[in-house]
């Protein structure tokens, strides 16, 4: 299960490089949500990225497959007018984003460890 246009094309990376394995199943859809419920239901394997699935991977509601071959990474900016002028809301939002980039590089670290030793 995947979502978008090219969902039946999954990229990994591989030893050499990216690489893009074609899939096919009896599910597709365009939202993010309704791959994970499916996927959370027992429907089959997903790629969706981690911060979106992270809270099923710590519950265990999901578990990761495949994790010798990581997705590509997805660059994220946050984008701001001054780290000394922030208004405290502002502040507050840029310290959860943070923190919970941080928690799935842990995650990223953590699932790429078990990879290595298994």
């Amino acid at each position: 299960m995947s979502t978008g246009a090219h969902s039946n094309v999954w990229t990994f990376v591989t030893s050499e490089g990216s690489e893009q394995f074609h899939v096919s199943g009896g599910f597709l859809a365009n939202d993010v949500s309704a791959v994970r419920l499916a996927a959370r239901s027992g429907y089959g394997i997903a790629l969706l990225p981690l911060f979106e699935v992270l809270d099923d991977l710590r519950s265990g509601m999901l578990v990761c497959v495949l994790s010798e071959f990581p997705a590509p990474s997805i660059p994220l900016s946050l984008v701001y007018p001054s780290r000394r002028h922030l208004a405290p809301r502002t502040r507050v939002i840029f310290e959860f984003i943070l923190e919970e980039v941080r928690q799935v590089q842990a995650m990223l670290a953590t699932v790429t460890d078990k990879a290595r030793t298994a």
